[in-house]
């Protein structure tokens, strides 16, 4: 490498990473006060809780969740379920104060919980966490090996 300086220049430049700083652009003053009800909205409306039956999903089955909310939804305008864990939406269906979804639980799906986000026709999102818990496959451990920690081995 006979000019490592002019090579490094000529990448940043290539690929888009030179930054410009400006001391007239940037300010010194910020309006954070650190606080954490700063952001906070007055309107919130307490969040609402979902029960789903079942609760506990093992690897590689089929299952139909019932999910109802401790609060009046309309699951008619319900627009989309998206699940976030080792399942997949399958379909579903509403009647009253309950909701349908079919899911397929992965066959290597983790140990670990699955959170189920509601979209709704009128734009708003409701997030479930921790609505179900899948019984998987857990982390794996290391392997006994009968060797006391310091002693050699035949490396």
């Amino acid at each position: 490498m006979r000019h490592p300086l002019l090579y490094c220049c000529a990448i940043a430049a290539l690929s888009g990473c030179m930054v410009e700083i400006h001391e007239s652009k940037w300010t010194t003053t910020s309006d954070d006060t650190g606080a954490i009800d700063e952001f906070e909205d007055e309107d919130a409306v307490e969040t609402t809780e979902y029960t789903v039956t079942p609760e506990l999903l093992s690897p590689g089955i089929n299952e139909v969740l019932t999910i109802t909310a401790d609060t009046v939804m309309d699951w008619a305008a319900l627009k989309s379920v998206t699940a976030i864990g080792d399942l997949e939406i399958v379909d579903t269906k509403s009647e009253g104060d309950q909701l349908w979804v079919a899911v397929i639980v992965a066959e290597a799906a983790m140990d670990g919980p699955a959170h189920l986000i509601f979209e709704f026709d009128n734009g708003d999102v409701h997030f479930a966490r921790e609505a179900l818990y899948i019984e998987g496959i857990k982390e794996e451990e290391p392997a006994d090996t009968g060797l006391l920690e310091d002693e050699p081995t035949d490396d």
